[in-house]
């Protein structure tokens, strides 16, 4: 079916298992042929009985079941990509590499003879995310096609391939902290596949925007005048936890603290004193779809918004720091999951400065710990303000 130029049948075998792309699921019609490659590859390469083969003593008969298989295999990747291809806007695909050609042989004939050129590789890996990189591409050309209707989905789209935005789905509730409710799962995994919430009305009564859940069901999670309670719970969960972990590496380390600056009133979100240096910290939870940031998400991508947050509390901050021997970090998160390079710079610092000798965690298992409390605590709270509104 996939070689079928029917649409009806691609959506329903390439398109479906795409809207749960979020669960990392894939079908197993894509992955089938990447699997049987690798697996061709990885016999000939070590069995001792395609020994003389893989040397080129003898060629692989062409009549062969594993000849055939592998050519069948080859067409049906040609076949995948191709289809996927069709549907990818060519400004996209001109930022794809390297060439199929390069990562795939042309036929069995010249099967050996082009991977026996490269060292063992993990070509299945390779050859999945090229299609998973392609469904990606044509999931976004197809909203870019719906012009301000696919904005939404462009932004979500482009966050879920942040940097942590899956952790929390990888993250086992091995303690209170980890867990999350039925309810607030359910709620984590609409966000994530971007699930249209049912409204009652369209008009929000707290910001006076008119039609601001006919056009964003979600608005909640961007709505200060109406969510700013749940904001706040929110980013005190996380704070909370970079504190907890400061303590744990064990770093001395304290949240809000005053008196930095004697001409204003701010305060960072949390201080902490590493072995070199003491490091200012202040956490930020932008919303990339939201009505303020969803136009820069779509065209400049997602870690454009992350920067534009950065640079905010770059200058309610830094300057201060620096007039008290500090250096200033911000964190920026994602509603969907992603850490911007700030935070991931942050919790780099962090583990960094973990003392293998009093720390009860390694310095790996400290920095997969403390992404998991952050992912868990963001979604968490994301689910207690639309729970809320």
């Amino acid at each position: 079916g996939i070689t079928s130029e029917d649409g009806q049948q691609y959506d329903a075998q390439i398109q479906s298992p795409l809207n749960m792309g979020g669960f990392g699921l894939t079908s197993a019609d894509s992955t089938a042929a990447p699997a049987y490659i690798a697996g061709a590859e990885n016999t000939l390469r070590h069995s001792p009985a395609f020994a003389s083969v893989w040397t080129g003593e003898i060629p692989l008969h062409p009549d062969s079941p594993m000849s055939q298989a592998i050519d069948d295999s080859i067409a049906r990747f040609k076949a995948t990509t191709s289809i996927l291809e069709k549907d990818c806007t060519t400004e996209h695909l001109t930022c794809l590499s390297p060439h199929t050609s390069a990562l795939l042989p042309s036929s069995a004939a010249n099967f050996v003879e082009f991977y026996k050129a490269k060292p063992s590789s993990v070509i299945q890996a390779a050859l999945t995310h090229r299609i998973s990189t392609l469904s990606f591409i044509a999931r976004v050309s197809a909203a870019g096609k719906q012009g301000k209707a696919g904005h939404c989905t462009i932004a979500r789209l482009q966050s879920l391939r942040e940097t942590g935005s899956a952790v929390w789905l990888q993250t086992l509730p091995t303690e209170p902290a980890l867990a999350l409710t039925d309810e607030k799962w359910r709620w984590a995994a609409w966000l994530r596949l971007g699930v249209p919430v049912p409204v009652t009305e369209s008009c929000c009564s707290k910001c006076k925007q008119a039609d601001a859940y006919g056009k964003d069901s979600w608005h909640a999670l961007s709505c200060t005048p109406a969510s700013g309670r749940g904001m706040t719970g929110r980013h005190n969960a996380v704070l909370a936890h970079l504190a907890d972990f400061a303590t744990l590496a064990p770093r001395s380390n304290r949240t809000e603290p005053a008196t930095l600056d004697p001409d204003s009133q701010k305060r960072p979100d949390i201080e902490v004193a590493l072995p070199d240096r003491t490091i200012l910290g202040d956490v930020t939870i932008t919303h990339p779809t939201s009505r303020s940031w969803i136009k820069k998400a779509c065209k400049q991508g997602v870690e454009a918004v992350g920067d534009k947050r950065e640079g905010c509390k770059n200058s309610l901050y830094k300057k201060m720091a620096k007039a008290n021997d500090m250096e200033f970090m911000a964190i920026v998160l994602y509603t969907y999951g992603g850490l911007h390079r700030s935070a991931i710079r942050f919790l780099q610092r962090l583990k960094n400065a973990v003392d293998p000798a009093t720390c009860l965690l390694s310095r790996s298992g400290f920095q997969i710990a403390l992404r998991q409390h952050v992912a868990i605590a963001v979604q968490r709270g994301n689910a207690d303000i639309m729970i809320r509104d």
